[in-house]
């Protein structure tokens, strides 16, 4: 075999026996960049003549001569403190993912550094003690001075409702009364609440449970509530923990779904402490949970809460708070919690010991969440009203191809289509500088990777920066023993579509990165969290490879992380991932364990990794997703339509592709649900004239309502049952997995060997 050494330490085959792809010559390949995939080919043809991307043959050019100044050279200059001791305090501050009980302050000298100021404490936000959001004691304090103003005595509701601004939303007001209801007569009355809170992105609903965490911090229930989400992102998001955390699940991966494991003594009786005070569970991006994890969920809580009156209960009796939308992604690897095949299956006996009836359980949990609020107003397009009723009609399927008179002109198909790169440059009616440094999100992995790479020499080359390759160190799963070879090689040319983590990353000091793991909670440095890679201490192997011990990425509002080190500044030290490979050299599966700090170049990430998120400019690859729910993800994160911009041209077809039907049939049986939940307030109303004071709901329109909810309700139901069959069929269609078989949100879900 021969082989090519760069002045970067990395090693590239001129022809690996490895290959799986006998057509592997035969693609175009650039050193360091890998091969190019057709979809990818055309995006970065358009990003080039758009001026956002440098040719391949130009970037060549570049590493072969040598111009620039060396990445490892112009590193901020700050000095690094001890290693070992800074890996250590970072090893415990990852272990701080999950509630614990308040540290016994010690009187004697405090070791620096410390983590007594970070401990996390059973309630709400206590975990996020270095950052703004409503911690229970503060926004007592605050509130108490700001409310007594105040001439006219107010109720806690009252005075949650001024504070949160929402006098000109019934909706929202209409969550809290139910909430403060429960809190003061439900609860001693033994009712456990299931309510599901229901809203598109930008209505509100990270507000609402901002407005309940405050409520109970004002009567001295903060520990009654914990703050979930399936992902460190989401969870941060809300200054929550994430659901695995709280639960001690096995998380999946690999296109799998969770697995579930009985406890050990003493993390039972972790588990036991954690949720013993607690009363309220507020689950974020709920539609991002398979049904099989909600089953997961309500088993640990039961067995958490099996010496409690009540434990016995769905969910342990815990009262849980929902929050999502449906019109977005689905959960990977497992069914939607509404999925046709468990719904029409659905009874009160579900059973509980095969573990196909799992995510049936799962399903019959979910039909338990009978309390629905749907939040409307949408403040995050507010600015763009014409754009919010495109993305709404989008989000249901509804999209439009033909306009006025049968033409196209007019329709939103035609309106997006305007907003492709090419079309913007040709048109010379607004500049493309502000989509320069914008976000790419694309709906493949293979895509993401191609592109982020290109983009992260682009960058370098226009700061006159040489990049270098900090590479991976793997080694044979079982065995000390390095990989060695063309196994080696094949190895760390693994593309991170299918390992998760690069072999290979590329590096120049200010590049965009994206955090693949949850490191830090307290300081929100989780998985899909972005930040800027200033500086990192390097080694180099007996391969004359570039091994990165430790990076040091900026991260926006982390605050102080360790002494010595700059604000805003934390730590990212190697983890242990394993991964296996199938390779035709030894025509066997390879398994190796790989060392290398979890990031990735951020230019480019994938629908999953853009849930959730609110974006000032984007540039979204419509064409790489057939899922309607990817593309109504992709196209609202920004508020205003100018703020978008098309990669590439798209077909109608797929543009106007509808929605499954078992996902409408769920959507518009959740608005019945919240029709007939705003009647039962409406009514228990009328004999309240501070409600109806406050609220003003009009009870007689809403009972009329009520009725058309009823009939929805029946429709769907027999909807369900008539169309099973062609409900399957779909799944052939629109795939609930990215379009690779993996999904970014997987990522979140990698095995830690550290942590085992």
């Amino acid at each position: 075999m021969h082989e090519s050494v760069d002045a970067f330490g990395l090693i590239l085959p001129e022809h690996d026996p490895s290959s799986e792809d006998d057509d592997e010559d035969l693609k175009p390949r650039i050193p360091h960049l890998g091969n190019i995939p057709g979809a990818a080919s055309q995006s970065a043809t358009i990003l080039q003549r758009a001026g956002i991307m440098i040719s391949d043959s130009a970037i060549q050019e570049h590493i072969a001569s040598g111009r620039g100044q060396d990445a490892l050279a112009c590193q901020l200059p700050f000095r690094v403190p001890d290693l070992q001791d800074m890996r250590k305090f970072m090893e415990k501050l990852r272990k701080l993912r999950r509630p614990q009980p308040a540290a016994v302050k010690s009187r004697g000298r405090r070791k620096s550094p410390s983590l007594s100021d970070r401990d996390p404490i059973v309630g709400i936000g206590k975990m996020y003690g270095s950052t703004k959001p409503h911690l229970v004691e503060s926004d007592r304090d605050s509130d108490s001075d700001a409310m007594d103003v105040d001439p006219q005595p107010r109720t806690v509701l009252q005075r949650i409702v001024k504070k949160f601004h929402m006098e000109d939303n019934p909706e929202q007001q209409l969550v809290m009364k139910i909430f403060d209801d429960h809190h003061e007569r439900g609860m001693w009355r033994d009712e456990q609440l299931l309510m599901y809170i229901a809203g598109v992105g930008g209505t509100g609903k990270s507000h609402v449970i901002q407005a309940m965490t405050t409520y109970l911090g004002m009567q001295d229930h903060g520990e009654w509530l914990l703050i979930a989400a399936p992902t460190g992102i989401a969870a941060v998001l809300v200054n929550g923990y994430t659901i695995h955390a709280l639960t001690y699940l096995n998380v999946g991966g690999g296109g799998k779904d969770d697995s579930y494991s009985e406890l050990s003594p003493e993390k039972k009786k972790a588990v036991e402490e954690i949720w013993r005070r607690v009363r309220y569970l507020v689950i974020d991006e709920v539609s991002m949970i398979s049904a099989t994890q909600l089953t997961y969920i309500s088993r640990r809580l039961k067995e958490a809460r099996s010496n409690v009156p009540g434990g016995d209960r769905p969910f342990g009796g815990i009262n849980i708070i929902a929050t999502g939308d449906f019109g977005q992604l689905e959960p990977v690897g497992g069914r939607a919690l509404f999925h046709t095949s468990l719904v029409n299956r659905l009874d009160d006996n579900a059973g509980m010991t095969d573990r196909k009836q799992f995510a049936l359980h799962g399903a019959y949990l979910w039909r338990l969440f009978d309390t629905v609020v749907e939040l409307k107003k949408i403040v995050r397009q507010q600015d763009d009203p014409s754009y919010g009723e495109m993305l709404s009609r989008i989000r249901l399927g509804h999209a439009t191809t033909c306009g006025p008179g049968g033409v196209m002109e007019g329709s939103d198909y035609h309106t997006i289509s305007e907003r492709t790169l090419d079309s913007i440059r040709v048109s010379k009616r607004e500049s493309l500088d502000k989509f320069e440094d914008s976000p790419i999100i694309v709906g493949d992995r293979v895509s993401r990777d191609a592109l982020n790479l290109r983009l992260v020499h682009t960058k370098a080359m226009h700061r006159g920066i040489q990049p270098v390759f900090l590479c991976a160190k793997d080694k044979r799963s079982g065995s000390k023993d390095p990989l060695s070879g063309p196994l080696a090689k094949a190895a760390i040319l693994l593309p991170p579509g299918k390992v998760d983590v690069m072999g290979c990353i590329p590096y120049f000091p200010g590049m965009r990165v994206m955090i693949t793991e949850n490191l830090a909670m307290c300081h929100k440095a989780v998985n899909g969290r972005e930040g800027v890679l200033r500086k990192v201490v390097v080694e180099k192997g007996m391969d004359e490879m570039l091994h990165a011990v430790c990076a040091f990425v900026e991260v926006e509002g982390v605050g102080p992380v360790y002494p010595g080190l700059p604000d805003d500044i934390i730590p990212v030290f190697p983890s242990r991932t394993t991964h296996k490979f199938w390779s035709g050299y030894a025509e066997c599966w390879v398994s190796f364990v790989r060392e290398q700090i979890p990031l990735m170049p951020a230019y480019v990430y994938t629908d999953y990794k853009a849930q959730g998120r609110s974006l000032d400019t984007v540039i979204v690859d419509l064409a790489s997703t057939s899922k309607p729910q990817g593309r109504y993800v992709m196209l609202s994160r920004v508020k205003t339509l100018d703020g978008l911009a098309v990669l590439r041209p798209f077909s109608s077809e797929c543009f106007s592709r509808p929605l499954q039907r078992y996902i409408k049939n769920e959507m518009n049986r959740i608005s019945g649900l919240a029709i007939l939940t705003a009647s039962r307030l409406g009514e228990q109303a009328e004999d309240d004239t501070e409600f109806a004071d406050d609220f003003g709901l009009e009870t007689g329109a809403v009972r009329c309502r009520a009725e058309d909810a009823m009939s929805v309700d029946a429709d769907v139901n027999c909807t369900d049952s008539a169309n099973e069959d062609s409900m399957i069929d779909d799944d052939a269609y629109y795939s609930t997995e990215s379009d690779e078989g993996e999904s970014d949100y997987e990522e979140d879900y990698m095995v830690v060997e550290e942590e085992l």
